[in-house]
């Protein structure tokens, strides 16, 4: 039933190799494809090892894929998918991997490289896609993880989806901050009701951190407050619920003297 049947035990490996391939651009591996009756070949498919002056022999793996409608074969040129043997990155689209997974296409004017993910059951509320950062050994996808990117569905039927940024602060992973279908920007809340929703205050400082120069909160109640600081000094205060003041200097209606 297999015109090549090889037979290994536990630790064995099938070795296929040339004692010509340690530079690079030269390679050996295995192809894939259609032979006809007549003996003609059309070997679309590859998977190969590519020499890299490596004094322990150390190659690189491509995958080859010739994609050209005609009678060639696949060559090193039609490497769609790589493992450098420099590093164990891998590359898609490009033969020098920068970093763990290196995507790349070249597309002037456009969209290049593209990464997709799917859920591709039936519209429902809370389906989504999500991207999970885990920066130490405790965290797991499955469990907690560091911080996360998610799209959720929040209406089903016609597919309209927040997009989610979740942070774990040392005790509990929660959703901070969101875009929602209808683009509005909620921080602190789950449902912004304006362009910027946010649930807590707004601070701007200067190049100093802490200096909190510029204060618009809710003051811990439901009181606006606006806050101005000279350096460390609050001279400008606009309360709903308290006192008011300007003591930054004059204050001028109408003119600007």
């Amino acid at each position: 039933k297999h015109p090549l049947h090889v037979y290994l035990t536990n630790g064995e490996l099938a070795h296929f190799g040339s004692n010509q391939m340690n530079s690079v651009g030269n390679y050996a591996g295995i192809g894939l494809g259609q032979c006809l009756a007549n003996n003609t070949t059309y070997q679309k498919i590859a998977i190969v090892a590519e020499g890299r002056d490596s004094g322990s022999y150390v190659s690189n793996l491509h995958f080859l894929v010739d994609t050209a409608a005609d009678s060639g074969s696949a060559v090193l040129a039609d490497s769609k998918m790589m493992i450098s043997g420099a590093n164990g990155y891998v590359g898609i689209g490009t033969t020098s991997p920068e970093a763990t997974l290196h995507l790349s296409k070249s597309n002037s004017g456009g969209i290049g490289a593209a990464l997709v993910l799917d859920n591709p059951s039936t519209s429902a509320t809370s389906n989504g896609c999500e991207i999970a950062f885990m920066n130490d050994t405790g965290a797991s996808y499955a469990g907690v993880s560091n911080a996360r990117i998610k799209t959720t569905t929040t209406t089903s039927g016609n597919g309209a989806a927040a997009l989610t940024f979740t942070t774990w602060n040392g005790s509990a992973e929660a959703e901070k901050m969101r875009i929602a279908a209808d683009g509005k920007v909620g921080i602190g809340t789950t449902s912004p009701n304006n362009t910027l929703d946010v649930n807590g205050g707004i601070v701007c400082s200067p190049n100093t951190d802490g200096k909190d120069t510029f204060e618009l909160s809710t003051n811990a109640v439901n009181e606006g407050r606006l806050r101005i600081k000279n350096v460390d000094t609050t001279t400008v205060q606009i309360r709903a619920g308290g006192d008011t003041y300007f003591n930054g200097g004059d204050v001028g209606i109408g003119t600007a003297s």
